[in-house]
């Protein structure tokens, strides 16, 4: 069956198109440059869409898991260990044990891994000949659910092989003498950052018109039109706040353009083989060079 937009839970094979990001700017040099840039194509899965798909949109927003055929390198900085993969069936080596990542229909390549930190956001862009689904690769709901479950616990072992933090030492400005001094160190028994960051959230949730000092009703603000305001206030910070997450995805141009911009194809072993699937490392070198 074809649909005018990409379907979730699929995997994919995806491209860079350096030329087609920049050529609204109408500049022949800078066109050129984007055309200079060397692409490849790159498996991938349509984790889900961003905002509601319609038919005339230029491009459609997903997010997408960039799919590996190694074990990520260890990164202490982070805490990344190579055990942190689930293969994807047939691919069953796991050091770690557990079930894979199984797909609807049967997964075309032995060696392919998620990475629990190689989730992007791309822009696809629409297709002429709409998007064929008959010979994609599916997943479920419940296995991508099970996949977010399971890395949850490489992120938390991650949080715990990272280094400790040193503690940041926090300068204030003396007002009165014009100099710098440190602040002196917190309680042994309070984190040194802790007080600090407590005092600063209890006087952000305090409302600004309340004084304890001033119990003279000439200072107190009417109750009834405070109340007002304040729902005032927060009714036009809730549109806001709805109006930017744009959900029909009518901002095309605002602030797009620094999102990779991908042709996108479903089958996938008419673009790849399991020895000339990239690393994920490359797509994301290609994206810095577009904006280069």
């Amino acid at each position: 069956m074809k649909y005018f937009c990409p379907v979730p839970l699929t995997f994919a094979v995806i491209r860079l198109n350096p030329a087609a990001m920049v050529q609204h700017f109408s500049d022949p040099d800078l066109t050129a440059r984007a055309q200079a840039i060397e692409t490849k194509k790159y498996l991938v899965f349509l984790a889900f869409a961003i905002g509601l798909p319609i038919p005339g949109n230029t491009w459609f927003n997903f997010d997408v898991n960039l799919i590996a055929t190694t074990l990520p390198h260890p990164d202490p900085a982070l805490g990344i260990t190579p055990d942190m993969v689930l293969p994807i069936y047939p691919n069953t080596d796991n050091a770690r044990g557990g079930e894979p990542f199984r797909s609807l229909e049967p997964f075309p390549f032995p060696n392919c891994y998620f990475w629990p930190d190689r989730s992007v956001t791309v822009r696809i862009r629409r297709s002429d000949d709409m998007y064929d689904d008959c010979q994609a690769v599916h997943a479920s709901s419940t296995e991508y659910t099970r996949m977010k479950y399971r890395f949850q616990d490489d992120y938390i072992r991650a949080m715990k092989n990272r280094p400790p933090i040193n503690p940041v030492e926090i300068v204030h400005t003396d007002g009165d003498r014009g100099t710098s001094a440190s602040r002196p160190p917190a309680s042994k028994h309070t984190p040194p950052l802790a007080s600090s960051v407590r005092g600063d959230v209890e006087r952000a949730a305090t409302p600004r018109h309340i004084d304890s000092t001033r119990q003279d009703e000439g200072h107190r603000l009417n109750k009834t039109e405070e109340a007002n305001s304040f729902s005032s206030d927060y009714e036009e910070d809730d549109a806001l706040e709805i109006a930017n997450l744009d959900i029909f995805c009518v901002k095309q141009g605002v602030g797009a353009e620094v999102v990779p911009l991908v042709d996108l194809w479903n089958v996938l072993t008419d673009h790849l083989t399991a020895d000339t699937i990239p690393s994920p490392a490359e797509f994301l070198k290609e994206c810095e060079a577009i904006k280069a």
